[in-house]
């Protein structure tokens, strides 16, 4: 997909919008350019059609949280009423832009009380879409791709079902890897919202925490963070001091899975020498015990 052509074509016909510029963004898990248009700016979102449940899901979230007061990239429904409409072999979204700045890893403190407002806010909402928590299989075959993988994934997943029998753990709506950059702050209400919901899904509320506090650089660089958090978010300090230390344990095995999976790939792919840089970042926060 090259950005013009048939998404210029699509917008046009399904969403009656001008195209004046369309360049592309970085973005994890999708096809992403910026729509400039006389009215407004947007973004078009485009995912493999095999995604479409989940895509979807995580658009209905954005309209839920942007209901709220808190900044979202909503979707802008196509004329015929659909979330998202067809195009070669992707789904396409049209979104509204956020005016405001994004967050930097440095306000640390913000990016954690942003995050439990978030979760607050969707406290009670549900989507039968939703990814559900986990996804990560021990007995996958592209953990085979280096020894140390399979048992430290297997490890982690076991600690994580453990708590969830143990524990009463607080569930929810999941962004599922709350990144300082994915919170905007509006520029006009000083409020702080999430966007980008593309890998959304439900599960317990303090895994979206431990995704944080992993980028952060762990819980030695977090403790601003993890202090805004608990000040805002609907789960209990003690269940937050008592989970999070399994649930990052656990993030960083969802990262191994995560680069195997992407070495697996290359291999099957006929790659006599695949890109390991990821694993061996994996295995470093995996060793790191943080």
């Amino acid at each position: 997909m090259d950005g013009s052509g048939e998404l210029r074509t699509v917008l046009r016909t399904c969403w009656q919008v001008g195209v004046d510029g369309c360049t592309p963004v970085s973005r994890l898990n999708s096809d992403t350019y910026v729509i400039d248009s006389d009215a407004a700016r947007y973004l078009a979102v485009l995912v493999p059609v095999g995604r479409r449940r989940q895509f979807e899901a995580g658009l209905a979230v954005a309209e839920r949280l942007a209901g709220t007061g808190l900044p979202s990239e909503t979707p802008v429904r196509a004329a015929n009423g659909a979330l998202c409409v067809p195009l070669d072999g992707t789904v396409v979204a049209l979104l509204r832009c956020v005016d405001g700045r994004a967050l930097t890893p440095a306000e640390r403190r913000t990016w954690g009380v942003a995050l439990g407002t978030v979760q607050r806010a969707l406290v009670g909402y549900s989507h039968p879409d939703l990814g559900r928590f986990h996804w990560v299989r021990p007995d996958a075959a592209h953990l085979g791709v280096a020894d140390w993988v399979r048992p430290v994934v297997a490890a982690a997943v076991e600690a994580v079902a453990k708590i969830s029998v143990t524990d009463v753990l607080s569930h929810g709506v999941l962004h599922g890897d709350p990144v300082a950059a994915a919170f905007r702050v509006d520029g006009g209400s000083g409020r702080t919202g999430l966007v980008d919901w593309g890998a959304a899904g439900s599960g317990p509320l303090v895994y979206d925490l431990a995704c944080a506090v992993m980028h952060a650089g762990g819980p030695e660089h977090a403790a601003d963070l993890i202090e805004g958090y608990v000040t805002s978010a609907p789960v209990p300090p003690d269940e937050v001091e008592a989970v999070l230390p399994t649930m990052l344990r656990f993030r960083h095995a969802v990262e191994a899975d995560s680069a195997a999976r992407g070495v697996w790939a290359a291999h099957q792919a006929g790659s006599v020498a695949p890109d390991t840089a990821r694993l061996d970042r994996a295995r470093e926060l995996c060793e790191s015990g943080a």
